[in-house]
């Protein structure tokens, strides 16, 4: 398990929510501000397979999913990592994890960055198209595996773009900075480590 510092990973999933999974508030704070809403059935635009995945509180909760994780398996097969951690030295990090798994640890692969952040050039092209389950299931019947796969490719280097996310506003940051806290204690508590200072 993975942990990121709660603000920059909802920046980041939010940025992932507004290409894949529905949202439609373009502003992450305004995103932010509509979960009460959303909670109570309102506030989503167009098709949305799981509403709970705008429920973005929910996904900081990192105590509460160590939990659950724990009551279902032995604690010595469950590795928490701290995202700092591996981005400081990608190949430490790697080389732990396969020791932990059991697996040959002297292979090393490349570090590159694989999933950049990306942006849609024409979300309404997506809406009306790739978002339609009829859309897609068209195209499988019409086309051959290869002309399909090759479809794909034409989104992937055509109707996507990769830009960084806008800067986050360095004001709210701390506002939610401060409603996560306790959440970052809990972690840290459990963990035996300082997040708040280093977060």
């Amino acid at each position: 398990m993975m942990f990121r510092e709660p603000v920059e990973f909802l920046h980041s999933f939010h940025s992932a929510a507004r290409f894949a999974l529905g949202e439609h508030h373009q502003d992450f704070k305004t995103a932010i501000g509509a979960e009460k809403e959303r909670r109570e059935g309102r506030g989503f635009a167009g098709r949305i397979i799981t509403p709970s995945w705008l429920f973005y509180s929910e996904f900081i909760k990192y105590k509460a999913q160590i939990n659950r994780f724990y009551a279902c398996f032995d604690p010595a097969q469950i590795k928490i990592i701290i995202f700092d951690d591996f981005k400081m030295n990608p190949p430490k990090m790697y080389r732990e994890v396969l020791e932990f798994l059991g697996i040959d640890p002297d292979f090393l692969p490349n570090f590159n960055i694989v999933n950049p952040n990306k942006q849609l050039r024409w979300p309404l092209l997506k809406k009306y198209t790739l978002d339609s389950p009829y859309f897609r299931k068209m195209l499988r019947l019409l086309f051959s595996n290869d002309t399909y796969a090759g479809l794909k490719d034409f989104y992937k280097n055509k109707m996507v773009k990769y830009a960084p996310r806008e800067a986050l506003d360095e004001e709210f940051k701390l506002v939610l900075m401060q409603e996560f806290k306790s959440e970052v204690e809990k972690l840290g508590d459990f963990l035996k480590k300082d997040l708040v200072s280093l977060w």
